[in-house]
């Protein structure tokens, strides 16, 4: 045993907040009404005002300049989230609230943070 606890060390970055995206609870429902309170693309803080994404069971509709589309079909595959087949991003949700990370159409990366209404 004694040869085996220093061979377990951590990552360096374990320490630190890591911004990969997961789904925290498998049981997580994405289903809803939900509302933007925090946006930042290209490191640039946006106003939330009035955006929103609205999941079904399987469409989706939102104001958000982020998506390549305003509606269309979703899947989400365990920390992936797909919008019409043409724009993959990584999901992380737990309770009532998510985060969508992803890239804009012009290549930008963006991330958003939502609660559920």
């Amino acid at each position: 045993m004694a040869l085996v606890l220093p061979m377990m060390v951590s990552c360096g970055g374990d320490d630190n907040e890591d911004e990969t995206p997961t789904v925290s609870n498998p049981n997580f429902v994405i289903y809803g009404y939900w509302t933007c309170t925090s946006y930042i693309v290209g490191g640039v803080d946006m106003s939330t005002n009035g955006y929103f994404i609205l999941f079904t069971e399987r469409a989706y509709h939102t104001k958000m300049p982020c998506f390549n589309s305003s509606s269309g079909i979703y899947t989400l595959n365990g920390i992936y989230l797909n919008f019409n087949s043409d724009q993959e991003c990584l999901v992380n949700g737990k309770g009532d609230t998510m985060v969508i990370h992803g890239e804009t159409r012009d290549g930008k990366p963006f991330k958003a943070g939502f609660v559920k209404k």
